[in-house]
């Protein structure tokens, strides 16, 4: 579909990539300023919910922004016109056969984006986040694509496992002993045992003479 709708417009192919990597609605989108972009993270402040949101883009969104100011405009697709855009896109869906898909509609990039963000495990809280939804409800219609995503599950429970086994067997393991209790005690010096018959002071030599 890219492809196709870049043949016959390349700002709107970039468009098209722009906003199936940040979950925007084409209107937020287009409504973005210069201004708006700063660290590699775009703000949309004209949203559905009236509330701005902060969103941090890939390195396809960061080129398709690049690659779109040589078309001018006070922000990178502040020339577009939706009418027109929305024209480009019906002519490339015929001729992709997509017709007689109702789903095929530009809105379609942004559940896309919310689709890819579960499927790679992300929680739905924070998908909820990165796509401005009023509700956590709103966020559940992609909560069954997550279903087949469990062996992260088994994965952090093995994780946890093994750094409790790793405690319990250092608890386990003996104790060196104390130094203090190590240590030798200094032993006393033997006590000499007395000449018998011979008196404290004298020379026994002296005694016999």
């Amino acid at each position: 579909m890219f492809s196709a709708v870049g043949v016959h417009n390349p700002h709107h192919e970039l468009l098209c990539r722009f906003l199936v990597d940040t979950g925007a609605r084409v209107g937020e989108a287009l409504a973005l300023k210069w201004g708006d972009i700063h660290n590699n993270v775009a703000t949309f402040w004209i949203t559905k919910s009236g509330k701005s949101r902060s969103v941090p883009l890939t390195d396809r969104a960061a080129q398709a922004l690049e690659l779109a100011r040589p078309f001018g405009g006070s922000g990178p697709f502040s020339t577009i016109s939706y009418p027109n855009f929305k024209y480009n896109w019906n002519r490339a869906r015929k001729e992709n056969r997509f017709s007689d898909d109702p789903h095929m509609v530009p809105h379609i990039l942004r559940h896309t984006c919310a689709s890819r963000l579960v499927q790679a495990g992300i929680d739905l809280r924070r998908v909820q986040t990165f796509l401005g939804h009023q509700t956590i409800q709103m966020t559940l219609r992609y909560a069954h694509l997550a279903t087949n995503d469990l062996d992260q599950c088994a994965i952090a429970l093995n994780a946890a496992n093994m750094i409790a086994a790793g405690k319990v067997k250092s608890a386990a393991a003996p104790q060196p002993p104390h130094p203090d209790k190590t240590k030798a005690k200094p032993r006393k010096p033997a006590r000499k045992p007395a000449t018998k018959g011979a008196r404290p002071g004298r020379n026994p030599a002296s005694a016999q003479a």
